[in-house]
């Protein structure tokens, strides 16, 4: 019986837990910033950086423009379109975790 009921408290709290920790909106745009960054390649030409910061920024743009937020009680799901992709990810206990249909 004790078992039972800790067993019981344990899965509330991480239900709890899922629910609370679930990412927002704002935070997957936060991923996607972070996902195009350009890094700096010191062995690549100028114009090769800025044609890299170029195609990462309009990829940037289209994700964040075609991006379809699906908020659920114990997790979050987006769908976007990247390079004329569609990509999926899912939102859980604060992290975006890119997933494949």
């Amino acid at each position: 019986m004790k078992n039972s009921i800790k067993l019981i408290l344990l899965l509330a709290a991480l239900l709890a837990a899922f629910a609370i920790t679930k990412p927002d909106e704002e935070s997957f745009e936060h991923y996607l910033e972070k996902k195009y960054t350009v890094k700096n390649n010191d062995n690549s030409n100028d114009i090769e950086n800025l044609l890299n910061k170029a195609l990462k920024s309009g990829v940037n743009i289209q994700a964040a423009a075609t991006m379809t937020y699906t908020d659920h009680t114990l997790y979050a799901k987006v769908s976007t379109k990247e390079m004329l992709e569609e990509e999926h990810y899912i939102g859980i206990l604060g992290f975006w975790v890119p997933i494949n249909n």
